[in-house]
């Protein structure tokens, strides 16, 4: 897997070394209310559900990237590099970094794992009131896959042209199978930033 920023000098280096594109990687914004109120953080040690990844029934076809207590906890509670705020219901987590944005705050989710698609609009809520509550501007969501129904209206795709570069995913697989394989990323699989 090579998550990159092709152009058209790197893009045939790319498929010299066997890797094929797979999917664009999107980025979605969402303006925050200045004024709303910062929500409860859980963080519990004892809850069950922090850094279990569910499988949604409506992504099972889908390939995406298998993540582990150990693992994620190593990577986002434990990370000497960066602050992240975990957010998690009995049902899903959501992770949350703070990013200065030309000298402006934003929030960059991470990475959002939920039993349904109406856990995940949840605990997007929950990041979007406390980026705000820390004074962020906006909540950005970088993924392969399409934004769940509840997220569309508030979610706008940032046309590639305003973009610095474009982020792509390119896969090396036997045979045709990354063409037909739907691929699930998001930026907590590689944190550029």
């Amino acid at each position: 897997m090579l998550i990159c920023f092709p152009n058209a000098n790197s893009i045939k280096e790319i498929e010299s070394q066997g890797f094929r594109f797979a999917t664009d990687v999107r980025t979605f914004v969402r303006p925050l209310n200045p004024f709303a109120a910062r929500p409860a953080v859980m963080r519990s040690e004892s809850n069950p559900w922090e850094f279990v990844a569910p499988v949604s029934p409506d992504r099972s076809d889908r390939c995406s990237f298998f993540r582990n207590r150990d693992y994620l906890e190593w990577r986002y509670q434990k990370n000497p590099a960066c602050r992240y705020d975990v957010i998690t219901s009995d049902r899903g987590y959501c992770v949350l970094r703070s990013f200065s944005l030309f000298g402006v705050a934003v929030g960059i989710v991470m990475e959002v794992a939920a039993d349904t698609g109406r856990t995940a609009c949840e605990l997007m809520r929950e990041t979007e009131r406390l980026a705000a509550g820390k004074g962020m501007r906006a909540n950005f969501i970088m993924t392969s896959s399409p934004l769940v129904r509840g997220l569309r209206t508030g979610y706008a795709p940032v046309p590639r042209m305003v973009l610095p570069k474009r982020q792509a995913l390119f896969v090396r697989t036997p045979g045709a199978i990354a063409s037909s394989m739907q691929w699930d990323i998001q930026i907590g699989d590689w944190d550029g930033l």
